[in-house]
């Protein structure tokens, strides 16, 4: 380094002059003082002046129509977080239903307000436009305008539901005939009136007022012609006006017999009724027919029993066939009776109860069946009430009792039944003949039924054999008798090849087994040698009592 450099380079690191760095100082000083200052009086710092609030100044919650202009602009003002006004601030839109806003981009003034218009959208009910400061693809911040967008004039009618139903000539229709106006955008219209006509019947309203959904409804009852009837649904010269609906209407039932004073409910056998039937002929619809002549007959439904009075009367000339001395003959039950007459519909009359029949020792019945049966096999006895005139008296209490013993009765589990018939039944384990009695009521009946009980098949348990001492070449015969599990001694044979005799011991055989028809069998073999021989009986396998038996052979 050179000298010159050397001099300039030491000049360069002095310190500066004390008085000249007090000046600087204080002049630093006074700026920020005066910088400070301003900032209080309206000085916006960098940091400072972003928006920050979006307040609403005009034309919130208006009533406008889809697809129409609000009648009155939208302010907002774009203010910073001190309250001041953001100017040139771009002011952006997000509209939630459709709907336009012009100008597309507005931008706020001097006093940081925005005005513009918004064109609704096209779906009627609430509409929402969000208004803001756009920032990384949010709005934030931002407000909500909201408007009540109505739906616009009526532009259609449409067929809701109710249409090509059936129903009978004169009757109503299950469904409603519906319709529902509409906008030019598909929005229900209410309040609208909709006029209604029916070509054949009638129709709950001739005018229907839409409801809030756009719809109108009628009931139709149709009239009297068979076949395809209609109505149509009419609002001015709109789109499908009018609308046509069909039925049909089939045909229904015949006219019909209707009981209009019913008879007695309550009468004594074969007495006449204090209260008599009386018919009335009528419509399908329910509407008196004023025919006379025509020929009504009753007999009896339900119940049985003789009817007896005059069970065919003509209508007069109201249509009206009135009885006069029915009656009903028969045990005590319920009945019901039936009226008929050509070409109506027949109907049935309420319950009539009869009382008053008593059983009759004489006609009343006892059955047994079988009539023979072997111990332990149970029987049916069939015990059938009946009056003096063999009319079955139901309701009543049936006892029965059996003579000899050994029985078992089960009791009817109930009173007669319509047919006056209670049934019990019998097992007996003595083999006897029994005799049948019962009691109805308080009457014996005088007829008794016969029931023979034999044993039942051979119980090894209770069949016996005798065996005698034998003799050295001569015949050894064994005698079996027969008993049933009962305890009864069989009379009868016809079981001799159930039965197996092996004789065993100092002799050897297997003798033959014969039937002696009354419940005995006999069996003989011809022992040789002296000393003891082993007899074992079997029936079916099963030893018999006693059995294996000794024989000593002498």
């Amino acid at each position: 380094m050179n000298l010159v450099a050397a001099e300039q380079q030491s000049r360069a690191i002095q310190p500066p002059d004390m008085r000249q760095l007090s000046s600087s100082r204080f002049l630093i000083s006074v700026a920020l003082a005066a910088l400070a200052g301003c900032t209080n009086d309206g000085v916006v710092l960098p940091s400072e002046g972003a928006p920050a609030v979006v307040t609403i100044l005009d034309g919130d919650g208006q009533l406008g129509v889809v697809g129409q202009p609000l009648n009155d602009s939208l302010m907002v003002r774009v203010s910073d977080g001190h309250d001041r006004p953001v100017v040139n601030q771009a002011v952006s839109f997000v509209v939630t239903v459709g709907g336009v806003v012009t100008p597309a981009s507005v931008v706020t003034d001097h006093e940081g307000t925005a005005r513009f218009a918004w064109q609704l959208g096209t779906v009627s009910g609430t509409q929402v436009l969000e208004v803001g400061v756009s920032a990384s693809g949010q709005l934030a911040p931002k407000t909500l305008f909201n408007a009540q967008a109505d739906p616009g004039p009526v532009d259609k009618i449409e067929l809701v539901r109710g249409d090509a139903q059936t129903a009978q000539e004169g009757h109503a229709l299950a469904d409603s005939l519906v319709v529902r106006l509409v906008d030019g955008y598909g929005n229900p219209v209410g309040g609208k009136d909709v006029v209604w006509q029916a070509g054949a019947g009638s129709l709950s309203g001739g005018t229907v007022t839409t409801g809030p959904d756009g719809q109108a409804a009628v009931l139709w009852t149709l009239g009297a012609a068979i076949g395809t009837q209609t109505a149509t649904a009419t609002f001015g010269s709109v789109t499908g006006s009018p609308v046509t609906f069909s039925a049909t209407a089939t045909q229904g039932p015949p006219p019909q017999l209707v009981i209009v004073t019913q008879p007695s409910s309550t009468a004594i056998s074969g007495n006449v009724f204090a209260v008599q039937p009386v018919i009335q002929l009528e419509d399908n619809l329910g509407n008196p027919i004023l025919q006379g002549g025509v020929q009504v007959t009753t007999a009896i439904a339900s119940g049985g029993g003789v009817l007896g009075g005059t069970t065919t009367v003509a209508t007069n000339g109201n249509g009206v066939a009135t009885f006069t001395d029915l009656s009903i003959t028969g045990s005590a039950g319920d009945r019901t009776l039936i009226f008929a007459a050509p070409g109506h519909t027949a109907t049935t009359s309420d319950t009539i109860s009869i009382s008053g029949l008593v059983p009759s020792a004489q006609r009343s019945t006892v059955d047994a069946a079988p009539t023979s049966v072997e111990a332990g096999i149970p029987v049916t006895i069939t015990v059938t009430a009946l009056d003096a005139g063999g009319f079955p008296v139901l309701g009543q209490t049936v006892t029965v009792s059996v003579s000899g013993g050994g029985n078992t009765v089960n009791q009817p589990a109930g009173p007669t039944d319509a047919n006056g018939v209670a049934t019990a039944t019998l097992t007996s384990t003595k083999a006897e003949s029994k005799t049948i009695t019962a009691r109805i009521g308080s009457v014996n009946v005088q007829q008794t039924a016969t029931v023979i009980v034999t044993a039942g098949p051979p119980s090894p348990v209770n069949t016996t054999a005798h065996v005698p001492g034998g003799k050295s070449l001569r015949l050894t015969t064994i005698t079996i008798t027969t008993v049933d599990a009962f305890g009864n001694k069989l009379a009868r044979g016809g079981y001799a090849g159930q039965f197996l005799i092996t004789v065993s011991g100092v002799n050897s055989a297997t003798p033959n087994v014969t039937d002696q028809g009354d419940g005995t069998y006999t069996a003989s073999y011809l022992p040789i040698f002296k000393g003891n021989d082993r007899i074992d009986i079997t029936i079916n396998g099963v030893a018999i009592k006693g059995s294996p038996y000794t024989s000593r052979v002498n």
